[in-house]
């Protein structure tokens, strides 16, 4: 059994599959953030400015830093080959999203990982795909032509797992783990089997 669990631990990486929600279960019970240190290093065990602490601090780890040398940028695309999309490519990529794309993406997608906000699994939707595809038809449809995209497919379950051997008391020691809906792994799944055909 040891061997197995290592074995699984292993294959699964850092992939939010049932190891790694088992992992963040017993994180919330047994490592529960009840105090980290602020810039100044003075102690905050209040929820909302723990909360405030850890946006902040990955809202700046992942801004993005405007160091580009376009110069350099535009020397380098024009003596490259770049591959241009057909126009058969073109038609093809403007059809509307058919059914049989939701059915492809979900007959590829992996069970046993955990689900986002919604609770709903990909078990779920492939068990009731027959009813829930027209549904979806419509939802990514909807998208496509918004300007802005539905709240929740942006929302996501975020779990902070204390890296092995650091301090919990600093927010540099924990990494991210973000749940998103299956419904937006389908989507995410869809448009990357279309960049995929065309770049491979």
């Amino acid at each position: 059994m040891g061997k197995y669990a290592t074995a699984q631990v292993y294959g699964d990486g850092e992939r939010p599959g049932s190891t790694m929600a088992c992992r963040a279960h017993l994180s919330r019970e047994r490592d529960t953030i009840i105090a980290v240190q602020d810039e100044n290093g003075c102690l905050i065990n209040d929820l909302a400015k723990i909360v405030n602490l850890f946006r902040d601090y990955y809202a700046a780890l992942y801004t993005t830093r405007n160091t580009l040398d376009i110069d350099a940028i535009s020397d380098y695309l024009t003596h490259i080959t770049m591959p241009w999309l057909t126009n058969a490519d073109r038609e093809y990529l403007i059809v509307p999203l058919q059914p049989a794309e939701i059915h492809r993406a979900l007959k590829n997608m992996a069970v046993g990982k955990a689900p986002g906000p919604d609770a709903l699994t990909a078990s779920f939707y492939k068990t009731y795909q027959g009813l829930l595809i027209p549904h979806l038809m419509a939802l990514y449809e909807e998208m496509a032509s918004a300007k802005e995209l539905p709240p929740s497919i942006i929302e996501a379950f975020i779990f902070m797992l204390l890296k092995p051997g650091k301090s919990s008391l600093q927010c540099s020691s924990y990494r991210p783990l973000s749940l998103i809906n299956v419904d937006t792994n389908i989507y995410v799944k869809i448009l990357a089997d279309w960049q995929h055909y065309y770049l491979r």
